[in-house]
């Protein structure tokens, strides 16, 4: 794409593209901009930050720059996944704000993606960067990936006045794992179920039945793919031989964190606790593995909160997925 020249007061500056020759300026902005604004991504060594940023290995990524001479003092980046155009970060050098550089590389990295026949422009977590962050007042946790824009932050009005939209509020949750145990209630919900025949297991693709009609059921592709081909045990809710109900897989991270794709149960086995009763056991069997604690995401409108907070998970951050359609006239 032809790179961009603008005037802002007294100073001119180019808007080019991302290059190893001023790489390693981009990385220490980008990890300046986090220490000062007090943002909650962890710091990136420069090879972290080339396998997220830079990387095509999967994705057609989008990384521009502006310097000051020798000074790196804005950076944007996106990618494109799914025909849909990703804003991942965006970082301007705090003496040079409040003069339309932020803007100007948005709006520069929308036309390139607009180029490419892009139409609409999110910042979610459907973003394929996974962006890794600190869970603010607790040290040792962290969460694998940016649920949308950080309303605490700047960020989000900025966003507002380039015209992306609230789509929905993705709130992250947390639990400490150390001393978990089930409740008296999800031990009565256990012990009813099993007097229907209905038991808790593990996932075996050669004997369980119905794990198809369960995903169908569901509606959610990335949580068959993600289950499919999980080589980690999965917990179910079996009916019999007939899976009725998913969580997990059971991984524990570096950092002690529980892994979690998701928790689904088929339509036909909802309001008898099963729900409840598979995520403590979740949440019971991850402990055993060692995990100290668990950190997960869903919608403000998602019923599965429900089942979160029945087991004590509290809400430690809130993010807003934002999106921008393109106009007839902005596509020209």
């Amino acid at each position: 794409m032809k790179l961009r020249n603008k005037n802002i007061g007294k100073f001119e500056y180019i808007i080019e593209e991302l290059t190893n020759e001023n790489l390693e300026k981009v990385v220490k902005l980008y990890n300046n901009i986090i220490k000062e604004d007090k943002l909650v991504y962890k710091i990136l060594s420069t090879t972290d930050f080339e396998e997220h940023f830079v990387d095509e290995t999967q994705y057609k990524k989008y990384n521009y720059v502006v310097m000051d001479q020798e000074k790196c003092i804005g950076f944007v980046n996106g990618i494109v996944a799914n025909e849909i155009g990703f804003v991942t970060f965006v970082a301007v050098d705090p003496e040079y704000r409040r003069a339309g550089i932020g803007r100007a590389m948005v709006e520069h990295l929308e036309a390139a993606e607009v180029e490419e026949g892009i139409k609409r422009f999110e910042i979610s977590f459907f973003n394929p960067i996974n962006l890794d962050w600190n869970i603010p007042g607790y040290a040792a946790y962290d969460h694998p990936n940016t649920q949308g824009v950080d309303v605490s932050t700047e960020a989000y009005i900025f966003f507002k006045n380039l015209r992306y939209r609230d789509v929905i509020c993705q709130n992250t949750y947390l639990k400490s794992l150390v001393d978990f145990e089930y409740s008296p209630e999800v031990v009565q919900n256990i012990q009813d179920l099993n007097e229907r025949g209905i038991t808790i297991g593990y996932l075996d693709l050669q004997r369980h039945k119905g794990i198809k009609e369960l995903f169908d059921n569901l509606k959610n592709e990335l949580w068959r793919e993600g289950i499919m081909n999980a080589i980690d045990p999965v917990l179910v809710i079996l009916d019999g031989d007939k899976v009725c109900g998913f969580a997990g897989p059971l991984r524990v991270q570096m950092s002690g964190r529980g892994f979690f794709i998701g928790i689904g149960i088929h339509s036909d086995y909802r309001k008898m606790g099963a729900g409840k009763v598979l995520f403590s056991s979740l949440c019971k069997s991850l402990k055993d593995e060692g995990a100290t604690f668990m950190s997960l995401f869903t919608g403000d409108n998602n019923p599965a909160r429900n089942i979160y907070e029945s087991v004590e998970f509290k809400i430690v951050k809130n993010w807003q997925v934002m999106r921008k359609e393109m106009r007839e006239r902005e596509m020209r």
